[in-house]
């Protein structure tokens, strides 16, 4: 069998493959690329057992039949990277995979397929149609998971269908983020994604590119027109998230965001980002304050609105810091109740009449 592809192309969809391959350095099956002609399609598969990622090019081929094989990427990877020519010339003779780029010819044996794993999802499958901001919200939760969490659902995003509303939430146990879409759908599910999992999805998509998400019971997969990634779930207990949300929404706060980060960020002068900070909400205006052992910093602002009785609250300013980043409207509103409790941040007006997004900061305990 002779094949005919375009370089760049063929490059790119092995580049995609290269990311998961060979991460799992318990089965050596997984450090190669299982690779299926049929036709003019060919279609290169990568796994490491937590992520599959399928990728297509179109090739011109001399022969009807269908061929499955394996290779090892990475040193095919880096040759074709030197060679200086548009079109590569493929042959596939017995065991061999003979590679023509000009005069010049490389050879590298194929392995069988037989003991590659594939993927099959399991249960009824749930399909969202995505655009490039609803796919990065998922990398808005991933950055409230738990880096190296001792509970693993901690380092994980949880995929919430509930009816007609999907959630995405992350935390770490000290701070939440919840985005809530409305979307057509009358089934329930819940799944979990690794962190680093969801990482590795910058590395092979561009984010515009992305058409489907579908959710299975074992897996998730996001799909465009020349590349097909699913991954594996968690299986971990998640926390029951809504439990810890306070239901009284009668006493809050409501703060320009730019002035808010800005008076924050100049606390961040004299205390480290992890420290804690205090929060005094008068009936006039809001108090921020922080402290070392030569100076105190107060920050004063007005509220846009205000409905609620005085408190004193300390909170992390690390974590406030975070939760105000990922608002999108001018102005927000923190919502508290007592002063162990957590407080939550909403966006004072929502940018889209499906869309809801949600921060929750757990307390400090204040030592006077």
């Amino acid at each position: 069998m002779k094949i005919r592809v375009f370089k760049n192309e063929f490059l790119k969809q092995l580049s995609k493959n290269i990311v998961c391959c060979g991460k799992n350095k318990a089965l050596p099956i997984f450090s190669n690329v299982f690779c299926n002609i049929q036709g003019n399609i060919m279609e290169l598969k990568s796994s490491n057992s937590a992520i599959e990622i399928t990728t297509k090019l179109q090739i011109e081929n001399d022969s009807d039949e269908s061929i499955q094989f394996c290779f090892q990427p990475n040193k095919l990877h880096a040759l074709i990277q030197s060679i200086d020519c548009d079109v590569l010339d493929f042959k596939i003779e017995g065991n061999s995979l003979k590679l023509t780029y000009g005069r010049n010819k490389s050879t590298y044996s194929t392995m069988s397929v037989d003991d590659f794993p594939i993927l099959k999802p399991q249960g009824e499958k749930i399909e969202v149609n995505i655009d490039e901001k609803f796919f990065q919200e998922i990398f808005v939760a991933k950055d409230f998971a738990e880096d190296k969490p001792i509970r693993p659902a901690l380092g994980s995003v949880l995929i919430d269908f509930k009816e007609s509303t999907l959630n995405f939430v992350g935390t770490d146990a000290h701070v939440l983020y919840k985005q809530s879409i409305t979307i057509e759908n009358d089934k329930d599910r819940q799944v979990l994604l690794g962190k680093e999992n969801i990482a590795c999805l910058k590395n092979i998509f561009n984010p515009s590119d992305i058409q489907t998400m579908s959710v299975y019971d074992n897996c998730v997969s996001f799909e465009t027109e020349d590349c097909y990634c699913v991954l594996i779930t968690n299986n971990a207990q998640y926390p029951k998230w809504q439990q810890i949300i306070p239901n009284d929404k009668s006493q809050y706060i409501q703060l320009e965001v730019k002035e808010l980060v800005c008076s924050l960020n100049r606390l961040r002068t004299i205390t480290p980002l992890n420290d804690t900070i205090v929060i005094e909400v008068s009936n006039e205006n809001i108090t921020l304050s922080a402290s070392n052992e030569e100076e105190n910093i107060k920050e004063t602002m007005e509220f846009v609105k205000q409905s609620g009785e005085t408190i004193r609250i300390g909170l992390n300013l690390k974590y406030l810091i975070q939760a105000l980043n990922t608002l999108e409207t001018r102005c927000c509103n923190l919502y508290y109740t007592e002063p162990n409790r957590a407080i939550v941040i909403t966006e004072d007006d929502n940018m889209s009449e499906n869309k809801e997004r949600l921060c929750l900061v757990m307390p400090m305990t204040l030592n006077d």
